[in-house]
């Protein structure tokens, strides 16, 4: 019985180095124990990550998210950009029920990285806008961003450097695939080095001691296992596939760079979404802002979606029988700033610093949508060749 599981540890091994088929019984148990053991610490991690992913969940169901106002805006906010990539890209006159058919079969996967990206960007641009004309200070403004934002991005990058190494270690290209690794292992020193400092600036008895206040140990602990996780996360999601397309009837497709990448920015696009809730949050509880600060943000996201639709209206008319098509495109996105400006920002005139000149900022701040979706939609051209913008 050993020896058909150490035959069978040697054919799964030689899948990753054909040296491996040809190693001793002894050097086999003991790479498969370290792979095992691996595996079970990253699927320990997976179900850590899946059980606070989990928590706040409930926490939002219990929060009754559906009554905050402010994520409902935010959710608002990305379906008026999404529909407006959709409907207003595709160069073509089309009834409203085939654009929202077609939305939701074919472009989706492709609009939802672009709008929420696009939301996220804006946000922040906003956020900080606004602060400034309001007089807060940019140290405050700045708060929420590193604890937010830099998170955001480090999963981000992880995640894409992950992608790009296992993918040229699986093509045959080792230097490219170790490369990968390395800078995967240096921006884990990185964050790791930046945890220490933290730690020694707390006092001595609350202090991190041994090995986790080594930043190499911990960038060499992090590192594989954050690789490990990835894996097992895209086997997760192989037999998810497979199991949608043998009940559709859909043939699979080669595994490419520009398809694995696609899947990360499908995966991150949702990430950034909670960023968006997330900063939300923080922005209240940490900064001492004006409350019309993010009321603006909202109501020049809207009037984003309105420019972009009005942009694209002229090659990509959307019709709803005797409606015109101008009031298809932009009343939506109209009807919404309308309730943000009517419902909250008439009320806080009184209270809000230089209202009148952050209202005529954010009618025109509306318009870097147009700048920030066109490096967006050329950033990820190569790997969503489906995007058609509207400028």
């Amino acid at each position: 019985m050993i020896d058909a599981l150490l035959d069978t540890a040697r054919s799964l091994l030689a899948e990753i180095d054909p040296r491996l088929a040809a190693a001793d019984d002894l050097t086999v148990a003991f790479v498969t124990a370290v792979a095992l053991m691996l595996a079970w610490i990253a699927v320990k991690l997976i179900a850590d990550i899946a059980r606070d992913a989990g928590r706040f969940a409930k926490d939002q169901v219990d929060a009754r998210f559906w009554r905050d106002p402010g994520k409902i805006r935010i959710v608002i906010g990305f379906v008026l950009l999404a529909v407006a990539y959709g409907f207003y890209g595709t160069d073509q006159s089309r009834p409203l029920g085939e654009a929202v058919l077609d939305l939701g079969r074919n472009q989706f996967l492709a609009v939802m990285p672009l709008a929420i990206l696009t939301q996220w960007l804006l946000l922040i641009a906003f956020w900080f806008l606004f602060g400034l004309l309001m007089g807060v200070p940019f140290r405050e403004l700045a708060k929420p961003i590193g604890t937010v934002v830099s998170g955001t991005i480090v999963i981000g990058a992880e995640l894409l450097l992950f992608t790009v190494g296992a993918l040229a270690l699986i093509g045959g290209s080792t230097a490219l695939g170790i490369a990968t690794l390395t800078a995967a292992f240096l921006l884990n020193l990185v964050l790791a080095g930046i945890g220490v400092v933290r730690e020694r600036r707390k006092p001595i008895e609350a202090r991190t001691t041994g090995w986790r206040a080594n930043p190499i140990a911990l960038a060499l602990l992090v590192t594989p296992l954050l690789w490990v996780a990835f894996a097992l996360s895209w086997v997760l999601i192989a037999l998810a596939h497979g199991i949608y397309l043998s009940l559709t009837g859909g043939e699979p497709q080669p595994l490419t760079l520009a398809s694995a990448i696609r899947g990360d920015l499908i995966a991150l696009s949702v990430i950034f979404l909670f960023s968006c809730f997330r900063f939300r949050a923080d922005t209240l509880s940490e900064v001492e802002t004006p409350p019309s600060l993010l009321y603006f943000a909202d109501l020049s996201l809207a009037l984003s979606a309105a420019v972009i639709a009005a942009t694209g209206l002229p090659n990509s008319p959307v019709v709803l029988g005797p409606v015109p098509p101008w009031v298809v495109a932009v009343g939506p996105p109209i009807i919404v700033a309308a309730l943000v400006f009517g419902v909250y920002l008439i009320r806080m005139r009184e209270t809000t610093p230089r209202w009148a000149l952050c209202l005529a900022v954010s009618l025109a701040a509306a318009f870097l949508v147009v700048p920030t979706a066109k490096a967006l939609t050329g950033l990820l051209a190569p790997v969503l060749p489906q995007i058609n913008p509207p400028f």
